[in-house]
């Protein structure tokens, strides 16, 4: 983010809608070591948030009812 990297969903979210990320109130849903479980975890929260993006995987439906939606 800090070097403006359109790698980062982050500064492609601020380059293209112009907000600003409050990063004194950040919130960490959680922490995974495991590539593949944190790719999930991504996946897994960002289904509970429309505005999200995953461009990862897809969670399975069986899974999604118990998503809070």
């Amino acid at each position: 983010m800090r070097k403006n990297n359109n790698a980062s969903k982050i500064a492609q979210h601020t380059n293209t809608t112009k907000h600003n990320i409050d990063f004194e109130n950040v919130k960490i849903m959680a922490r995974e070591t495991n590539l593949e479980r944190r790719l999930f975890l991504e996946a897994w929260y960002s289904i509970e948030d429309p505005n999200s993006g995953n461009d990862h995987i897809s969670v399975p439906d069986i899974y999604k009812s118990l998503c809070k939606q």
